[in-house]
Formats: C-alpha cells, sequence, structure tokens
C-alpha cells in the first residue's frame, strides 16, 4: 500500500491520491450499510433469526406443558 501511495503521489500529487481513497471508500460505506440493514433486521425479527432464541422459546414451552 506504501508503494501505491507514493506512486500515486508522484504521478498525480495529492489530487490523485485523494480520487483513489474516495473511490475505494465508497464500497465500504454501501458494504457498511448493508451489514447496518441486516443487523437492524435482525434486531427486530429476533425469535426468527436466531436459532438460540427459538431454541429457548421452544424448551420454555416443554417446561411450561410438563406443569
Amino acid at each position: 500500500m506504501g508503494v501505491l501511495t507514493m506512486v500515486l503521489l508522484f504521478v498525480g500529487g495529492y489530487d490523485a491520491l485523494n480520487q483513489v481513497i474516495v473511490a475505494l471508500g465508497f464500497p465500504a460505506v454501501i458494504f457498511t450499510l448493508i451489514v447496518l440493514i441486516a443487523g437492524v433486521k435482525f434486531i427486530l425479527h429476533r425469535d426468527k433469526y436466531d436459532a438460540t432464541y427459538i431454541e429457548e422459546m421452544e424448551e420454555a414451552a416443554r417446561t411450561t406443558k410438563i406443569e
């Protein structure tokens, strides 16, 4: 990465380096937003997606039926 930075600074100066940083940062922002949306969806629908939670609810239902 250091070599890429030095080449960009030598060839195009700070403007070229800044453009590469922005271009490579944009996909990272998109990925972060997708992970954020997935996390919120998971939290809102925990009963559907969390295997441990489902097992706990099934265990509680069996315990309630026995008593």
